[in-house]
């Protein structure tokens, strides 16, 4: 007497894909079975078509999580049981769009954005700055050294799995010629000597403002130095021990009131 095919195996095949992607499942033949019927949960996730040992799924491009396939065997007696899922990881394709600071001052920051997706990883590629906070991640700080006039970029690439990655369109950063003395800033200040080795000496005089805060920021845009002084007219000196720098790029920046009064180049010869 023929009776129902028994519990199918769980099924072979891709278990994390890309939802633009189609990929192809077996299970082992079931006795007694003429044909096979295929399954996906959710329903949202894909389609799935094959009546024999093999199916093929097309994934819906708008879905992302885990989806559940399954097989079971049919003959002239019914449909046999279910056999246990196999659970893929479907993640949806990548379409990284950047945003944020299309005009910047040199020596300044600028923060970059794309949407954020718990299954991402995220890889940034820098023209003409550096990345001070958010590398891996879906939002970057960049503090900018490239040349004022020039146009530099921002691109990110998205990767959610082996395969399934898209790089970004290149997003164009343009440098300002807008970081110098301030157009409200009077005084007088001389930064010496430059290049300097072990000692940096600041003198400021005949100042419009009453304080403001000295920094020494390195080419990562880290503030490697600051004293709040006062700077009205009367003469400030400041000497810098630079023993424990390292030699290169340093940049000189006085700010007071959340404004940019000056900015230099300093050299550090080591």
């Amino acid at each position: 007497m023929e009776s129902l095919p028994p519990m199918a195996e769980t099924p072979v095949g891709p278990e994390s894909i890309c939802t633009e992607e189609t990929s192809d499942y077996t299970v082992e033949e079931i006795d007694g079975a003429i044909s096979y019927v295929w399954t996906i949960s959710p329903e949202e996730a894909g389609t799935i078509e094959g009546e024999t040992t093999e199916a093929t799924v097309t994934w819906h491009t708008d879905y992302e999580g885990i989806a559940e396939i399954a097989a079971r065997g049919e003959n002239d007696c019914g449909a046999g049981p279910s056999g246990p899922s196999l659970e893929v990881m479907v993640y949806s394709e990548p379409s990284p769009e950047i945003s944020g600071n299309e005009l910047v001052c040199q020596f300044e920051n600028g923060i970059y954005t794309v949407a954020y997706s718990e299954y991402s990883d995220y890889t940034w590629t820098v023209d003409g700055g550096s990345i001070v906070d958010g590398e891996g991640t879906n939002e970057i700080t960049v503090y900018w050294t490239a040349e004022q006039g020039s146009t530099t970029y921002v691109d990110v690439t998205e990767t959610k799995a082996e395969g399934c990655e898209t790089i970004s369109e290149t997003f164009e950063v343009t440098i300002d010629d807008c970081v110098g003395i301030d157009e409200n800033f009077v005084g007088d200040v001389v930064v010496y000597p430059n290049p300097a080795k072990n000692l940096l000496n600041i003198n400021i005089k005949n100042s419009n403002y009453e304080t403001a805060d000295i920094q020494i920021t390195n080419i990562l845009g880290k503030v490697v130095y600051h004293n709040i002084v006062t700077i009205n007219s009367n003469m400030h000196s400041e000497k810098i021990n630079l023993e424990e720098y390292s030699g290169g790029l340093y940049f000189f920046t006085l700010v007071s009131k959340g404004k940019i009064l000056m900015t230099q180049k300093i050299i550090i010869d080591k």
